[in-house]
């Protein structure tokens, strides 16, 4: 799709991004200046409805697998619906278990 449309395939990614929903907005990152520019070329990219449903079914056929953030992170965020101040979270250097900072209560060990 990205060849017929003229686009890298990183522009068609965005490109789907913003059509999703107007209030989807994709947040690239890069250190690198070209392809910072690329990606700005994502808005001139415009896809059809019927581009869009291709982009679709074949994003359904893909499987997912795995967690969808780093053990830190699911812990500290557990942590945070139960009313903690969570500040911080790394894994301890042996990665036996996960480092949380947690505001006026100090450093804890999961």
């Amino acid at each position: 799709m990205a060849d017929k449309k003229g686009a890298t395939p990183a522009q068609i990614d965005l490109a789907w991004l913003l059509a999703r929903k107007p209030f989807i907005v994709p947040i690239p990152g890069t250190t690198n200046i070209e392809h910072q520019q690329e990606n700005f070329g994502a808005a001139k990219v415009e896809l059809t409805v019927a581009e869009l449903q291709e982009l679709e079914t074949a994003f359904a056929k893909v499987k997912v697998f795995g967690k969808r953030a780093p053990e830190s992170l699911l812990v500290a965020n557990e942590l945070h619906k139960k009313g903690y101040n969570v500040i911080g979270t790394s894994r301890n250097p042996e990665k036996k278990s996960v480092v949380i900072a947690i505001q006026n209560i100090g450093i804890r060990y999961y």
